[in-house]
């Protein structure tokens, strides 16, 4: 039995979404992160993958097998040491924005926030 205050992680964990990179890393550590397709600046989708033990958003382009840092930290994760560990993300408009919610800094955070790709911008 999963303790009940690890479940929330423990679900978030065994439902969260898995890549494996084939020949590549990050360029963070991305333990904890969270992971979802978006559209690239081709249109085609790629994979973002935010917070873990490391600040910041990283994208893997699967098509040119190379991984890029579109931020060296997001707006939740301002004024912590880390990043934000277990988010999650939704994409939504086909993968031309996400939500991004929850997620853990010391505490856990309840902000919900919104990235727009072709504008490269968050709101809260």
């Amino acid at each position: 039995m999963v303790p009940r205050s690890l479940r929330a992680n423990y679900i978030h964990f065994l439902f969260s979404p898995a890549f494996v990179l084939q020949g590549q890393s990050l360029l963070n550590k991305r333990i904890g992160s969270t992971c979802g397709l978006m559209l690239g600046n081709d249109g085609l989708p790629v994979v973002a993958i935010i917070g873990g033990q490391e600040k910041g958003m990283e994208v893997w382009n699967p098509r040119a097998l190379t991984v890029e840092k579109l931020w060296n930290e997001i707006p939740a994760e301002e004024g912590a040491a880390t990043g934000l560990s277990y988010g999650g993300m939704i994409p939504v408009k086909d993968g031309s924005e996400f939500m991004y919610y929850g997620g853990f800094k010391g505490s856990h955070h309840k902000g919900l926030w919104r990235y727009v790709v072709a504008e490269n911008s968050w709101t809260r």
